[in-house]
């Protein structure tokens, strides 16, 4: 994925900037965890905001995020993009390649629901809150990454195409605040979750690209 990136990608999307650069962590690790952080480091399992049991041998690690925000050439291709944060490709065989977003909140999954406005204006942005804003960051990465045609047939050769949000709720520091958890549509999705690959989430932009939607909190393990 790194040439492709760095060569394919830039030359697809009319990049001009120059010694744009992909720095890729590749590790065999069977259990651990990832964050979003650059650069990016295999954490024991547990200790960032993604945990993973690995059964597919060697795995590739791209910070996406950190790749797009290098190519500032023109000005307009980074104005108002989408970005999720990392890429995880299986490299011993074309088991599974994963889009990932990560995100948190305090106290209770009701508080991803909550919209996000724009600070600019105060317009709505998100209504559906951060599960509304990972689900297009996946969406706007997948789409930007396919609409390279030497990048999209990699994907496509991949058996397993995961567009994947990865959350995790803060325990609130003031012990006094009580926080219930409403009956809600999102919750109703997760309580079908299972420990392994996390909830399947309807999202007919993602799939039209060939790829699954999950959702999973931080207590599970996302098995490859």
């Amino acid at each position: 994925m790194k040439e492709l990136l760095e060569k394919d990608y830039i030359v697809g999307h009319n990049i001009s900037s120059r010694d744009v650069t992909v720095v890729p962590e590749i590790t065999d690790s069977v259990n651990f965890d990832l964050k979003d952080d650059f650069p990016i480091e295999i954490l024991p399992l547990g200790r960032g905001q993604l945990s993973i049991h690995n059964k597919k041998g060697n795995l590739e690690i791209i910070h996406y995020e950190n790749f797009v925000n290098q190519c500032k050439r023109p000005a307009s291709f980074l104005r108002g993009r989408s970005k999720c944060d990392l890429v995880l490709t299986c490299i011993d065989n074309r088991e599974t390649v994963l889009l990932i977003e990560m995100t948190s909140a305090l106290g209770s999954t009701a508080n991803l629901q909550k919209a996000i406005v724009c600070e600019a204006d105060g317009a709505t942005a998100f209504p559906g809150g951060k599960f509304e804003k990972c689900e297009f960051q996946l969406y706007s990465s997948l789409r930007d990454l396919m609409d390279v045609q030497s990048i999209s047939e990699v994907l496509y050769a991949y058996a397993k195409r995961i567009c994947l949000m990865a959350y995790k709720i803060e325990p609130y520091r003031d012990t006094s605040i009580i926080h219930t958890r409403p009956y809600s549509r999102y919750l109703q999705i997760e309580s079908k979750a299972t420990s392994d690959n996390g909830a399947i989430i309807p999202c007919p932009t993602i799939e039209a690209l060939g790829f699954v939607y999950r959702r999973i909190e931080h207590s599970y393990v996302f098995s490859l």
